[in-house]
């Protein structure tokens, strides 16, 4: 097997692991059937990653029978579809898997830096980083998304990881102008 086919093999697995979280966070937004969901993960990735039936149908069955999403029949125009919806639960689960997926995407960023850096010589300029550090653009448009009490939840605790950020950028710059001798 060719390099390339070992790679395009191992972005297919990957893309695999994330299916039931895609399906579970394009569901959040709003309700959706199983075509718009595939629809919706494929115009949010910009065409990048095209779910198809044989993927998703399973997945929003097992996300069904336990209990994560509802399904409900309805009819758009002459046609009869499953319209899905999250539960309290699957809110709960996208939650949690949301934020070990964030903790699990810092490590392997910090891991591939260090390698292009150290072993493969790649300079990345720091902006970067600060760049996607602070984008709140997506931030903001998920957050448009949800109903007024998800908003102050989420809010307060984007507030709260944010104190905690300004505090560690606070001690940190005060520790390394002590070491290089710069006033404040």
């Amino acid at each position: 097997m060719s390099i390339e086919n070992v790679v395009e093999s191992w972005g297919s697995e990957m893309l695999k692991g994330y299916m039931k979280l895609a399906v579970l966070a394009a569901i959040s937004r709003r309700p959706l059937s199983g075509y718009g969901v595939m629809k919706k993960i494929a115009e949010e990735t910009l065409g990048f990653w095209k779910p198809t039936c044989g993927g998703v149908y399973p997945i929003l069955r097992e996300l069904e029978e336990k209990g994560y999403i509802e399904g409900e029949w309805a009819f758009r125009g002459k046609r009869r579809m499953k319209i899905y919806k999250i539960t309290e639960e699957g809110e709960n689960l996208l939650n949690l898997a949301l934020e070990r997926q964030r903790k699990i995407s810092e490590v392997m960023a910090k891991l591939l830096h260090e390698y292009a850096r150290d072993v493969l010589k790649v300079k990345t300029p720091a902006t970067a980083e600060l760049i996607k550090l602070f984008d709140f653009t997506s931030f903001r448009k998920i957050l448009e998304r949800q109903p007024a009490k998800k908003q102050i939840k989420i809010l307060r605790k984007a507030r709260k990881q944010l104190e905690g950020l300004i505090e560690f950028i606070d001690n940190r710059l005060r520790e390394l102008e002590r070491e290089a001798g710069v006033n404040p």
